[in-house]
């Protein structure tokens, strides 16, 4: 088996963060309605801004504290099977790189660093000494920045649960596992393999090693 450099998003990858984020966003902007349990969230904020009839700054900001938040750290979940997943690459002999839009840092009249609280997060799970590196957004706007850092790695397979993202990096020339996504709307590419769970995705990348 070949060995892959691969790229895992972190939030609906690795982190559940969802479950908590998701009823704080409209607990906060939209009182009263009850999202669908599946509904999707990620660090490309504008897709929630309409819908939740608010700013991109104010959302961004809103999460932002969440993600400082002690509470938020002690209690967010891995997504099911993420552990048993990665450890299975980490055994196989793959290079693995966690590589999220999360902001690197949160200015919030003081500044923190969000690096160290997710990679205490990770190391709390027992992610953190299978992966090579944790990689941050340094600048939360620049939404190039995770292709163009997949690129500068050599990634082979980036496992992504956004498809506006997953697109990006399958123009970019990489393969991509797309995570939690509708079978029938993603799965015409080539270098693209859907995937329902954990299980899904290293069969996923076995196929593509």
């Amino acid at each position: 088996m070949e060995r892959l450099a691969i790229g895992i998003d972190l939030d609906g990858v690795i982190c559940d963060s969802a479950s908590l984020i998701i009823p704080k966003l409209f607990a906060r902007f939209r009182p009263g309605y009850q999202p669908a349990k599946k509904e999707r969230f990620g660090f490309d904020l504008g897709g929630h801004v309409s819908e939740l009839n608010t700013t991109q700054e104010e959302l961004l900001t809103f999460v932002e504290n969440i993600l400082i938040e002690v509470e938020f750290h002690q209690t967010v979940k891995p997504v099911e099977g993420a552990l048993e997943g990665i450890q299975k690459f980490y055994e196989q002999g793959h290079r693995l790189y966690v590589l999220s839009n999360r902001p690197e840092t949160v200015d919030l009249g003081k500044r923190f660093d969000a690096q160290d609280l997710t990679f205490s997060w990770l190391k709390r799970h027992q992610i953190a000494p299978l992966v090579t590196s944790l990689i941050l957004n340094p600048d939360h706007f620049d939404r190039d920045f995770k292709v163009r850092k997949a690129c500068e790695l050599g990634l082979d397979v980036l496992v992504e649960d956004e498809p506006d993202e997953a697109m990006k990096f399958v123009e970019a020339g990489k393969k991509v596992v797309l995570f939690d996504c509708q079978r029938k709307q993603y799965s015409v590419h080539q270098d693209l393999i859907c995937a329902n769970s954990w299980k899904e995705v290293v069969a996923a990348c076995e196929m593509f090693a």
